[in-house]
């Protein structure tokens, strides 16, 4: 029972992430369209839990670069129905 609970709860981490996740590209989108965020936004944060290396941290960034539209496949990121999903 204990691993079921752990299950859904790992599940509904998942979804909450997938969710926040799709409203910040909005976000991003809609700041750009608007001018509203530069497009040399960084942003980045410790996470101070890392379980594979002992004593390390998980550094998380958000950075937005230009690119040709060519060179990136949004298809392989994102689910068919154009949000983004997260493998685990």
């Amino acid at each position: 029972m204990a691993r079921c609970t752990e299950f859904f709860e790992l599940a509904r981490r998942i979804h909450r992430i997938e969710r926040l996740l799709n409203r910040l590209h909005r976000e991003v989108v809609q700041g750009l369209a608007d001018g509203d965020l530069d497009e040399a936004f960084n942003s980045r944060f410790l996470v101070p839990v890392g379980r594979n290396i002992p004593d390390h941290v998980m550094l998380c960034e958000l950075r937005l670069r230009q690119v040709p539209a060519w060179e990136i496949r949004l298809a392989s990121a994102e689910g068919e129905d154009g949000e983004i999903r997260l493998s685990h």
